[in-house]
């Protein structure tokens, strides 16, 4: 650390520049490679390798306002329809290509061990790796499966698959390998084509997984019957895809995995570009700030406003570019341990390697270079707009005004923030919740581009206090603090930045985590429940000794709601709930006055029950119609006959359990199988599953608020270690800068030790102003959000990530204060 002090220090302010924009380098790197992590549309398909076309689902679905559009992402792919199926036979049948339907179905599987998630096809489909036998033969009747050779099963030997009905036995007849050899990213067992499609049966239908197109030798290219079929199946709610592209059909977790990785990336952006801006912008300051009698002396002895423009703009350049290009060395490191950081939290599949894109690292050098350029045309334009007489006059104060048009921007994005961060007052919903929230970043943006004048006259306040002190040290702190307010702001900034963007970026899910669980509490009648990872559970189970309260089986499904905004369609992504029996059984809705369904009567297949925010944001009350887009992409409008009061914890919204789980998307359970089962007592469990708490089960277990703080803040790693690298920066060139007047208070009479317990005086203040500004900028949106969700104003924060954060900033500053400070005390004078 003193070594990279010493560093600094011979660079002086160029090096803190340099520091400052090899960090944005980093961080810009990093966004843009997963941005690009997110838009690439290829991965190596295993079980479709044979077919030159991949005809898939889409995992998107067109909603329709007034003759206006919305897509709207499906949680899954949709299944393909018998009549897709015949289309594509009907397209290709003239270049004599085979058409293979894949008919899967997910479920679990085991042999004397725990049960594992597989999938499970039709041996016709085996044709599409292809996939050869290594051992025994092909299944002949639907008691015989043929398995991967990965899951260890020999021939002859005797398994059970879990489905809707229970468990089943069955007997391993073969064994099957991909042709390359490779371990199958997903295990697979085959079964007749018959058993098969009695598996994947869907209600009344059976859909199909995909379609692979096998071209003959000498058939027309694969692209020209592709691009054939993509015409001929326009509006069907298909994909068809080629060579690499084929795996985004085969995994769509890997394909809803970019999908994330987009979104999470694209909402990156702004909150990046408003950061960088900020740090850049006050390290640049400062770092002018030591250079301002050096600059003013040019300009008195004849350099012309031009000449100091391109000096300012020249060196930033250089110093951007060589940024840039150093940037990229742990942009690779960073960019490793986000992607390692988001598989742990399950944003990520465990297999999904994130690594730093070369197109967006030479973007990344690009624009840091374009910051460096504008900063120092910025700061040139202004230094060149001062007189010499002027400049020489700003040198001796010390102090520069900061522009007017941050001041400005500062003021419109704080009053937007506080009219947002109001809204959940008077708006009802998820909506104004959401505002909020964003309402919260830019009351946190704009007290960042405010913090000069308010730390000026905070900091006045405070140097007043220390130098009416007859203490030796507190008095050199304020004397040391008075009139210093851009240097001060320079340090508190990017401190203020990590506390407030910390708790607004938690602030919506610990407060929607913290209504769940008080709402789940309340409304689950049962303690324990069933679930399984990756497969479902049996619908049909025993009852248990009291025979009014069965072992309830519920299906949980991602549904997207739509109402009409300003003329066009508006959608908002729901958690729907199905039970299999009567909900009233075991669930304490709080059904509101006014509604008609019985909770004692199973809900109809034409029937929804909303809970508060959702009825809020859909518009919608008792007797009226919603709309719902499920999870193949079927919409359904059925009719509310209920409003309860318990959404957040038992689900946004009551559907028919058949309804939801004959419109499941590809990547779901099988059947009818259940998400995870009700349990009145533990006497009759079924042997499958995890049992855990019910609330768990709901998602609002004791765990939920560090779940989702851990899922929020996880993919900002990288902007925070940006923001403490400089805070540190900051600090350290805030401590160097003085090493003059360190040097002239020794020589009249003050020694080491007073002069470290100013130093630790001044950090101390620094790093109070910095949470202090930092948690009112967060305060209004976390009372409002709490309101709005909970009915008290108190926020859903647990002290505990108050207090890491505020640790953590406290003790990177003091780092930056203490050890500079003794670098510079050490010195001779």
């Amino acid at each position: 650390m003193l070594t990279l002090v010493r560093g600094l220090r011979r660079l002086g302010g160029n090096g803190a520049t340099l520091v400052a924009l090899v960090a944005t380098a980093t961080l810009l790197a990093v966004c843009g490679s997963m941005l690009a992590g997110g838009s690439t549309d290829t991965a190596s398909t295993q079980r479709y390798a044979a077919a030159q076309i991949v005809v898939g689902g889409e995992s998107s679905a067109v909603v329709t306002r007034e003759g206006k559009d919305k897509d709207v992402a499906l949680p899954g792919p949709r299944p393909l329809s018998a009549e897709v199926v015949d289309t594509i036979r009907d397209r290709v049948r003239g270049a004599g290509a085979t058409v293979v339907p894949d008919i899967a179905a997910r479920l679990a599987a085991r042999s004397t061990k725990d049960w594992i998630p597989v999938t499970a096809h039709g041996w016709s489909a085996r044709q599409l790796g292809p996939l050869g036998l290594t051992s025994g033969s092909a299944p002949t009747n639907s008691g015989q499966i043929v398995a991967d050779e990965s899951l260890g099963w020999s021939a002859g030997e005797s398994v059970e698959i879990l489905t809707e009905a229970g468990p089943q036995k069955r007997t391993v007849v073969g064994t099957v390998a991909l042709p390359t050899g490779a371990t199958p990213r997903q295990a697979a067992i085959y079964l007749t084509d018959e058993a098969a499609t009695a598996l994947a049966r869907r209600g009344a239908r059976v859909d199909v997984a995909a379609v692979g197109v096998l071209l003959p030798a000498g058939a027309p290219n694969a692209e020209d019957v592709a691009d054939d079929l993509r015409t001929a199946l326009e509006r069907k709610g298909v994909v068809v895809e080629t060579g690499d592209a084929r795996g985004q059909i085969e995994f769509a977790d890997l394909a809803r995995a970019r999908g994330d990785l987009r979104t999470l990336s694209g909402s990156l952006l702004a909150v990046v570009i408003l950061v960088t801006l900020i740090v850049v912008g006050s390290t640049c300051a400062l770092a002018l700030s030591r250079r301002r009698r050096e600059i003013a002396t040019l300009r008195a002895i004849g350099a012309t406003p031009r000449q100091m423009e391109r000096l300012m703009v020249g060196e930033m350049a250089a110093v951007g570019f060589v940024a840039g290009v150093v940037g990229l060395v742990p942009a690779s490191v960073v960019t490793k341990v986000v992607g390692w950081l988001l598989r742990a939290v399950g944003l990520l599949p465990h297999d999904f390697a994130l690594a730093l894109n070369a197109v967006a690292g030479i973007s990344a050098v690009l624009l840091t270079t374009l910051v460096a350029l504008a900063t120092g045309w910025a700061a040139g334009r202004r230094t060149a707009a001062i007189s010499p007489v002027a400049a020489l006059a700003s040198a001796a104060a010390g102090e520069q005004k900061p522009a007017r048009w941050v001041l400005v921007l500062g003021v419109v994005l704080t009053v937007v923030g506080v009219a947002a961060s109001l809204l959940p007052l008077v708006v009802d919903g998820i909506v104004g919740v959401a505002v909020a929230g964003g309402g919260g970043l830019l009351l946190v943006f704009g007290t960042a581009l405010l913090t000069r004048p308010v730390v000026g006259a905070l900091f006045q306040v405070v140097s007043r206090r220390l130098l009416a002190s007859t203490t030796p040290h507190r008095w050199l702190a304020g004397a040391g603090m008075s009139g210093q307010a851009s240097r001060l702001a320079a340090g508190v900034a990017p401190m203020m930045l990590i506390v407030g963007i910390s708790l607004v970026q938690i602030l919506v899910p610990a407060s929607l985590s913290a209504a769940a669980q008080r709402e789940a509490a309340a409304g689950l009648k049962v303690d324990h429940a069933v679930v399984a990872a990756g497969y479902g559970l049996p619908s049909a189970v025993p009852r248990s000794r009291d025979q009014h309260r069965p072992v309830t089986p519920v299906v949980r499904q991602q549904v997207v709601g739509v109402t009409t905004v300003l003329g066009g369609p508006e959608t908002f992504r729901y958690t729907a709930t199905g039970v299999r029996d009567r909900a009233g059984d075991l669930l304490d809705l709080g059904l509101r006055p006014g509604s008609t369904w019985d909770p004692t009567t199973t809900l109809g297949t034409d029937q929804a029950v909303l809970g508060t925010m959702t009825a809020a944001a859909l518009g919608a009350a008792v007797g009226d119609q919603v709309e719902f887009v499920l999870a193949d992409g079927t919409t359904v409008k059925p009719q509310v006959v209920g409003v309860f009061e318990r959404g957040l914890g038992l689900g946004d919204v009551l559907l028919n359990y058949d309804t939801l789980t004959d419109h499941r998307s590809v990547s779901e359970p099988v059947g009818r199988t259940a998400n995870l089962l009700l349990l009145p007592d533990l006497s009759r469990r079924p042997p499958v599953g995890e049992v855990v708490s019910a609330a768990e089960a709901f998602g609002a277990g004791g765990d939920a608020v560090s779940t989702g703080i851990a899922a929020s803040t996880v993919p900002l790693f990288a902007l925070f270690a940006y923001v403490a690298v400089s805070v540190a920066n900051s600090l350290i060139l805030s401590v160097t800068s003085r090493t003059g007047t360190f040097a002239m208070l020794r020589r009249i009479g003050a020694d080491r030790r007073q002069l470290a317990r100013s130093l630790v005086v001044e950090g101390l203040s620094v790093v109070a102003a910095a949470i202090v500004l930092g948690t009112a900028a967060a305060l209004l949106p976390m009372v409002t959000v709490a309101y709005g969700l909970t009915g008290t104003p108190w926020p859903a924060i647990p002290s505990w990530f108050y207090l890491v954060v505020v640790g953590a900033v406290s003790a990177l500053a003091m780092t930056a204060v203490v050890l500079p400070g003794r670098l510079v005390l050490r010195e001779r004078h």
